[in-house]
């Protein structure tokens, strides 16, 4: 979650400039002429209260963490926890809303632009900085509460003799959560921003150029575009060689975990560099390819999940990131958002339509275009939220697939029984009280008679169980309750049960690859339907 909102901060201050050439916003534009507008005194209490609205939030924030770190102290509820997550995730959606009228409403990217200048990029980082300062300021309150549930997992590693890691600084793991979480989405973001700043800059003299040409002036605006695209394309390309600089990784050595993951790679070829380990100190459990293409792709598995993961589960993990790269999930996901916004685009015109042949009147301003486009943020990320839970239910079937290949080709193979199972579960400190593993260890039960074809083009139960208890490990060691409910993920008890359900299915014949197949027509369906227009105007 902490992507999206970095995502629509950023898209706010980029709407923000585009309200009006000096970003003065709503109020500037239809309330005042210019006079307080322009004046000091407005930029100064925009700044101010921006500020203080958002320390309020962050205070409320902050008093729910000091709470439930008291309850868990005296009581030892673990839950607390969650619930102040919570919290910090509404605190932190009412942010982005303050966001968004500091910006749009009252023009505090023009209040800033008063002060510095438009100069390329500085001023769209110092009007999102506010914003940015709040997300941080929530990884500060949630510290001692992510201390002390790593205090109580100290014990079962020091029994288990397993490798125990320091623990961070309070500035550490403040540190730590910016590297990992905003600077993967900010550096490409401003990469991308200041490219495009600057090239609509300096290319002003070409466009009008061809548009004085008789021959050219009808492909201005799609040379525009075209250019535009290319830029963003090499840009996002080359980002994750900078975003691998601000990450600790070192090359994993070769060992039984190297070959475990080799397997997979050798399955299912794909050119990255790695697999590389992210040193965070053990306090992340994470894997993840970064990148759209070589030699910019990596495989980045962090120091958490190697070290307190089986050498199965590691390597179920390996295969579930892999089906990211095989499937293309994220050139569709950009496909599927291009497609939901000219779907959306198409209902709002034909609204927006409706409601004029009412009124008798159509209004065209920048005001409506800004709103309207406002308004459909909000379906936007449901179709994205959507696409996004299906395409890691196909990733995670298309891992048991891998490892029941795998499987057949390693001569050695041992079973995992559900016994086993059980201990690999209670190993990743797992809650023996908590009913979604229950339901999970009670379906592995009955899977287990189902598998009964060795050799077999079958989706084996040995492979199921080996990415459900990932799944299940991966819930642990985030301290996540398995049921708990995630907008681009789903639940880790429902990825579960869909993986369980494969037992024993043909591994050409999954459902979800059908149901994917099925979105990605629809895109691209939307998006031919919307080009032909285009097209025919330009030609």
């Amino acid at each position: 979650m902490i992507q999206i909102y970095v995502i629509a901060a950023c898209v706010i201050v980029h709407l923000g400039g585009a309200i009006s050439p000096d970003a003065r916003g709503v109020v500037g534009l239809y309330v005042d002429s210019g006079g307080a507008v322009a004046s000091g005194w407005w930029g100064m209490w925009v700044g101010v209260g921006n500020v203080l609205v958002l320390t309020g939030l962050w205070l409320v924030g902050q008093s729910v963490c000091v709470r439930a770190g008291r309850r868990m102290d005296t009581f030892g509820w673990g839950w607390a926890r969650s619930q102040a997550e919570l919290w910090i995730m509404g605190t932190r959606m009412l942010a982005i809303a303050v966001h968004a009228i500091a910006v749009l409403g009252f023009g505090w990217l023009g209040v800033v632009r008063s002060v510095i200048g438009d100069i390329v990029l500085l001023d769209e980082a110092v009007a999102v900085s506010p914003m940015i300062v709040f997300i941080v300021a929530g990884w500060w309150s949630v510290y001692p509460l992510d201390r002390r549930l790593r205090e109580a997992s100290l014990y079962r590693e020091l029994h288990a003799s397993a490798d125990v890691a320091l623990m961070r600084s309070r500035i550490g793991y403040v540190v730590n959560r910016v590297r990992e979480s905003i600077g993967l989405v900010l550096i490409p973001i401003a990469l991308a921003t200041g490219a495009l700043e600057l090239f609509d800059r300096y290319s002003g003299g070409v466009w009008l150029a061809m548009d004085a040409s008789t021959a050219l002036a009808p492909y201005v605006e799609l040379a525009r575009m075209l250019a535009q695209a290319a830029i963003v394309l090499c840009v996002l390309a080359v980002a994750p060689g900078l975003v691998r600089l601000s990450w600790d990784l070192v090359k994993l050595e070769d060992g039984p975990t190297r070959r475990a993951i080799d397997e997979v790679l050798k399955a299912r070829p794909v050119r990255v560099i790695g697999p590389l380990v992210w040193r965070t100190g053990g306090e992340s459990v994470n894997a993840a390819i970064l990148g759209a293409v070589w030699p910019f792709r990596y495989m980045v598995f962090t120091d958490g999940l190697l070290s307190r993961m089986s050498r199965r589960q590691i390597a179920a993990v390996a295969a579930h990131e892999v089906a990211h790269v095989k499937l293309h999930h994220m050139p569709w996901m950009i496909v599927s958002v291009i497609a939901s916004l000219l779907g959306l685009g198409w209902v709002a015109g034909i609204v927006l339509w409706g409601v004029a042949s009412l009124v008798g009147l159509w209004i065209e301003s920048e005001f409506v275009s800004i709103g309207m486009s406002l308004v459909l943020l909000v379906p936007m990320a449901l179709v994205f939220g959507m696409v996004s839970r299906r395409m890691e239910w196909q990733a995670d079937a298309f891992a048991v697939k891998v490892m029941s290949e795998v499987a057949r080709e390693v001569e050695d193979r041992q079973s995992l029984n559900v016994s086993a199972m059980e201990e690999v579960i209670q190993d990743a400190k797992v809650d023996a009280g908590d009913e979604a593993r229950q339901l999970v260890v009670g379906e592995l039960r009955s899977t287990s008679e189902k598998d009964d074809v060795v050799g077999g083009r079958v989706i084996t139960s040995e492979a199921v169980h080996a990415m459900a208890s990932a799944l299940q490990a991966v819930a642990d060691l985030n301290g996540m309750r398995t049921s708990s409910y995630s907008f681009r993920h789903g639940s880790i008890a429902y990825r579960q049960r869909r993986v369980i359900g494969l037992v024993g299915q043909p591994l050409g014949r999954v459902t979800i690859d059908r149901q994917v197949r099925l979105i990605k027509w629809a895109c691209v369906v939307l998006i031919v339907a919307a080009l032909v227009p285009m097209v025919v105007e330009v030609f």
